[in-house]
């Protein structure tokens, strides 16, 4: 997708729900089969890296007690904290945000991890 569209997809966020609509929440159903089969039962916690609009959180949230969504742009937090208010929603950037908790289950959907890390600087 081009730049350009990308960028108006993150600063309209109910563009990007209706461009990317969900396919009936595959994505979240087949997490819940996946917690099923490897945990035996729904994660009590669960965080969300990269969340966008939160909808697959929301469905998730349905069946766990505690869910966090993160994600970098402001834009799409804005937007699920005002759609799915039931949610915690952070902005963060994924290498290096801190919640100071953890979570029996992470996941991230659609999201482009880093594959290196910028070499850190040291002064002294």
């Amino acid at each position: 997708m081009e730049s350009a569209v990308r960028n108006l997809l993150y600063q309209r966020p109910e563009l990007y729900e209706a461009v990317y609509d969900g396919e009936n929440h595959a994505v979240p159903r087949m997490c819940d089969r996946l917690f099923t089969r490897y945990l035996g039962r729904t994660p009590d916690s669960l965080l969300d890296i990269g969340c966008g609009t939160g909808r697959d959180l929301e469905y998730l949230a349905k069946s766990c007690p505690d869910c966090v969504g993160v994600d970098y742009q402001d834009a799409m937090i804005d937007y699920a904290r005002v759609r799915r208010p039931g949610i915690e929603f952070r902005t963060g950037d994924m290498r290096c945000f801190r919640l100071g908790r953890t979570f029996e289950a992470i996941v991230s959907f659609g999201t482009r991890w880093p594959t290196s890390t910028p070499t850190p600087t040291w002064t002294g």
